[in-house]
């Protein structure tokens, strides 16, 4: 499920840039859209593979567990490719600092030296998304913005809208906006492809099962504790 979602994302992508190419921005931006939340149901299932995401079962009381038809409601996979997004903003200077080694060990002092070094660049980080006016802020903005208005946005392209006495035709939708979030398509792609092909790697899975076990304990005590209504 997970390669055949990432598939079918590739290939809404490339139909995508087919229809930009005959100077159909409106529709090409639909399926762009839709792409995305292909890409976003392919890192689910993964995730599923490798255990760190449960479907829910008839007959089973899990409140962690997912229910796979849930994955047909759009707002589902918006929220879900917010965390993600949210996710890889907040961690990127731990995972950018450490890039490039691949040694097993390293010195005591070399590590040392490598956090702290991550930590100051997460702390820069933080101080320049909480300025409104800085180009990092208005940027993650303006993803936020448009992951909260993902269905509005897709239907932007596909139908004839109106305002007031005006017809607003699927070719609104300007080629600048298009290119813009076609190339953030392009990376998120790339890095679907990874998880795909990968997971998330061992160490980190690992860690996202002891936490989802702890997850579910503390639902589960909190369910059992609370008063019968």
């Amino acid at each position: 499920m997970a390669t055949a979602c990432y598939l079918n994302s590739r290939k809404l992508y490339l139909d995508s840039l087919s229809l930009c190419s005959r100077k159909s921005a409106g529709h090409a931006y639909s399926l762009l859209v839709l792409s995305i939340e292909e890409s976003v149901k392919a890192i689910i299932y993964r995730l599923a593979a490798d255990g760190l995401v449960r479907f829910s079962e008839k007959g089973k009381d899990d409140p962690t567990a997912v229910n796979e038809e849930d994955l047909l409601d759009h707002k589902i996979k918006h929220k879900i490719l917010v965390g993600i997004i949210a996710a890889s903003i907040t961690y990127a200077p731990f995972v950018n600092a450490f890039e490039g080694y691949h040694k097993k060990r390293i010195a005591v002092t070399k590590a040392r030296d490598i956090m702290t070094n991550a930590i100051v660049q997460h702390q820069v980080l933080m101080a320049n998304l909480s300025d409104p006016k800085s180009a990092a802020s208005r940027t993650v903005t303006k993803f936020f913005e448009f992951a909260e208005n993902l269905n509005r946005e897709k239907n932007l392209g596909f139908y004839v809208g109106r305002k007031e006495s005006v017809v607003l035709m699927p070719n609104r939708i300007s080629r600048s906006k298009y290119e813009y979030w076609r190339g953030f398509q392009e990376v998120f792609l790339e890095g679907t492809k990874s998880i795909v092909d990968n997971g998330i790697g061992n160490v980190p899975l690992e860690m996202f099962k002891k936490s989802q076990r702890s997850i579910a304990r503390r639902l589960k005590k909190k369910q059992f504790s609370e008063p019968i209504a």
